[in-house]
């Protein structure tokens, strides 16, 4: 395939694997799109000292995250909070209306589902300024020497996709219905509300700061990504046109 969407730590991984043709040339979300929802008492991070966090599974995005905002407040995973893997969100929310855990890193839209339980956010992960390459186009480093134009125009149509998501929400919600297979009002609202916000990039570029995260989080697994140059796995050139040539500017006037 030429062309792909994928999370950018699975193109990242394959060229720390070996595979040097995958290159990263968007990122539509910047951060990590996840809450901390959990017990009302619980004000803060801090207040997940002694308490379970729930992950999905151990070296999965939820629990990078989970570690990272951990530290943030200055706590140490297993020694001051016991994360504890739930399988998926839906477990995860199981698990925090069953007792079984105190908090739990969730994504949208199981963060409506907590909520409606009686759950709270203690922390909205994205608000942090943590940048991380998410969601991401990569395309082949052969496609972009050989055919460049092909790799541009895709990046130009998502730009106005982009766009047309942001401001056209009956549409975005009819599409949303259909590809998710819910006609649930408040979980489509929940996840328009999130996805086309503040951490939807009008202008995709990949970040370094945010592809040094990612190799951060590879690192364990993958020891090469502890000395690797992050601007060896991505490259903005097409978003940088379109917002050099003002493209991007004359969508939203």
């Amino acid at each position: 395939m030429p062309i792909i969407n994928t999370g950018a730590n699975s193109s990242i991984a394959a060229n720390l694997g070996g595979t040097k043709e995958s290159v990263v040339v968007a990122t539509f979300y910047n951060t990590l799109v996840f809450s901390i929802v959990g017990k009302p008492e619980i004000a803060n991070v801090a207040g997940l000292k002694g308490k379970v966090l729930g992950i999905t599974q151990l070296g999965s995005l939820s629990d990078f995250t989970a570690r990272l905002v951990l530290a943030q407040a200055g706590l140490a995973p297993q020694r001051d909070v016991t994360l504890l893997p739930t399988g998926d969100y839906n477990g995860m929310v199981v698990s925090l209306s069953k007792g079984l855990i105190d908090a739990g890193v969730i994504s949208p839209p199981s963060t409506l589902k907590a909520r409606n339980l009686g759950f709270r956010e203690i922390l909205d992960v994205g608000s942090t300024g943590i940048e991380y390459a998410g969601t991401s186009i990569a395309t082949t480093r052969t496609l972009m020497k050989e055919s460049s134009e092909i790799p541009r125009r895709v990046v130009k149509a998502l730009v106005e996709a982009i766009h047309l998501f942001k401001t056209d929400k009956a549409a975005s919600i009819r599409v949303l219905g259909r590809w998710t297979k819910t006609q649930d009002r408040e979980v489509l609202e929940e996840l328009y509300r999130i996805y086309s916000g503040k951490y939807l990039l009008r202008a995709p570029a990949p970040s370094e700061k945010g592809v040094r995260s990612v190799l951060d989080s590879l690192a364990d697994r993958l020891p090469a990504a502890k000395t690797a140059n992050p601007r060896d796995f991505f490259d903005d050139r097409f978003v940088r046109e379109l917002v050099e040539s003002g493209f991007v500017k004359s969508l939203y006037q």
